[in-house]
């Protein structure tokens, strides 16, 4: 959770996001007898492992005061500074990712008596670019009720929130970034 308190903003983690990629361990295991009935010993056979595959997306967010240029996990800010924000993104997986989403509403939520703006046209990237190995096929913002299909220019500048969709996030990619910028109104 963030908060402005005297001053100092600090910002939540977005997140991590650990795909699908593991290795399953398997063994067969005989038991038996003589024709006596006697039983023997089980034997085992040699264990083998099969490697399930898949996207493994890292998002991780970053923050600027852009009048100052400190960042940091934790900023100072006044009223009338900027804050950027850079939502970096890869897939260090072994398969691509489909239909992934990117979100944030941290940067919007606000404290008593304090406030912040989105500054107009700062999300990037844009609707129709390509990304990540793949298409932002939405840029969307929140309103406080629905997530409204959009482009960076038109996102109102009390919006509550940002997303991206993106078509597919090819694996071994480098590290991609999203973002956008706020303005702090008050304290």
């Amino acid at each position: 959770m963030k908060k402005i308190l005297a001053g100092l903003f600090i910002a939540g983690i977005l997140m991590l996001c650990a795909g699908a990629q593991a290795a399953v361990q398997n063994i067969a295991v005989g038991t038996f007898k003589n024709m006596a009935g006697t039983p023997f010993p089980e034997t085992c056979s040699e264990q083998v492992t099969a490697d399930i595959v898949g996207p493994q997306i890292t998002v991780t967010k970053l923050q600027q005061n852009g009048r100052t240029g400190q960042s940091g996990s934790a900023i100072l800010v006044a009223s009338g500074d900027t804050i950027i924000y850079t939502i970096q993104l890869s897939n260090s997986g072994t398969d691509s990712a489909t239909e992934v989403v990117i979100t944030d509403t941290l940067a919007f939520e606000t404290v008593a008596g304090q406030s912040v703006l989105y500054e107009t046209s700062s999300a990037t990237p844009d609707t129709g670019a390509v990304f990540a190995g793949g298409i932002v096929t939405a840029l969307e913002y929140y309103n406080g009720s629905i997530w409204q299909g959009t482009t960076s220019g038109l996102i109102p500048t009390n919006a509550k929130g940002i997303r991206w969709i993106i078509n597919l996030v090819t694996y071994g990619a480098s590290l991609y970034n999203a973002g956008f910028t706020i303005k702090v109104t008050s304290p």
